[in-house]
């Protein structure tokens, strides 16, 4: 896999979580996709992105995507895995299309977790955590905030922000640089969070939120629907739109429908969004923990076989 995104590493992350918690006790290495220096493996897993020099070296391949990153010119490439397991519906019945449904594992997914029981929730802080300029176009929430909306804490991640028209007005934070113990207080802190991605397969920021008993706003259609608790979020009106070269769809917001939603939680009783973060953390608990179940079954199948597989 790259490294040059949250979504990915956070992905890295569960990888690396479920496999030092299996039985078997494999050893995992984490290669960069693009290097040319191969080594035999029992299993290669691939994240997004396959590099066809690694294939040959595995007894058994495994290819993780995420649709929207999935260029279509790729599609022949995942003839050469022996499983393609999906983190949503959504991404599976795409690759259902094109793909024997025997090659193809709908897996669920987890996030790694942020909470902090001691941080106390803050509903006049609201997060907005800036990981992608392609599927977050967070100039539309800049652009509708006013003087006595809450604090807008906008955390980048790294990611390339010189093209924002940035609205200098005090309660707004434009945060470059944060330390990891100072980003978790404040995301347990914040009581609502901006994951207003157009596009994505499983969002972690959306995932993450829940997990912390906080209140994601998010757009109202795609997959994820898959991840929000749908009786506990705040949605924002959506129209999908096709990818041209990737697999998938976004799905486009207006100022207007977003500005709605901010003034219905403005709106909203400081009761009802505990209510609401509560029951948001339980949903995320939950499938948590049945993925994680559910996915070592499947990662102990795929061992046996390996262990009954020579290499070519």
């Amino acid at each position: 896999h790259h490294d040059r995104s949250v979504n990915m590493m956070s992905d890295a992350e569960t990888l690396s979580f479920i496999l030092k918690n299996v039985k078997e006790k494999p050893e995992v290495n984490h290669i960069n996709i693009n290097t040319t220096k191969t080594q035999q493996a029992s299993i290669n897993i691939f994240l997004n992105n396959i590099n066809m020099l690694h294939v040959p070296h595995a007894k058994y391949n495994i290819l993780i995507p995420s649709q929207h990153y999935f260029h279509k010119n790729w599609i022949e490439m995942c003839q050469c895995m022996d499983l393609i397991i999906c983190k949503t519906k959504y991404c599976y019945d795409i690759f259902s299309e094109f793909i024997s449904e025997d090659k193809l594992y709908f897996s669920g997914w987890r996030s790694t977790c942020r909470y902090h029981p001691s941080v106390d929730k803050d509903r006049t802080d609201f997060l907005c955590f800036y990981t992608d300029p392609l599927t977050n176009n967070i100039q539309k929430i800049i652009d509708i905030w006013k003087l006595d909306y809450p604090v807008l804490n906008i955390v980048f991640s790294g990611v390339q922000n010189k093209n924002l028209n940035r609205i200098n007005i005090p309660n707004i934070n434009y945060i470059e640089d944060i330390n990891p113990e100072k980003f978790e207080q404040l995301f347990n802190k914040c009581m609502v969070h901006f994951c207003l991605d157009e596009t994505d397969c499983f969002n972690h920021n959306v995932n993450q939120c829940q997990l912390v008993g906080s209140v994601p706003v998010v757009v109202s259609k795609g997959p994820v629907m898959e991840v929000a608790d749908p009786e506990n979020c705040f949605m924002v009106s959506s129209t999908r739109k096709r990818y041209r070269e990737g697999l998938g769809s976004f799905y486009k917001y207006t100022k207007e429908d977003l500005e709605d939603v901010v003034k219905k939680i403005l709106n909203t009783s400081d009761t009802t969004l505990e209510i609401m973060g509560r029951n948001c953390k339980l949903f995320s608990d939950k499938k948590q923990n049945i993925f994680v179940d559910t996915f070592k079954k499947k990662m102990k199948t795929i061992f046996e076989i390996t262990k009954q597989t020579n290499f070519n």
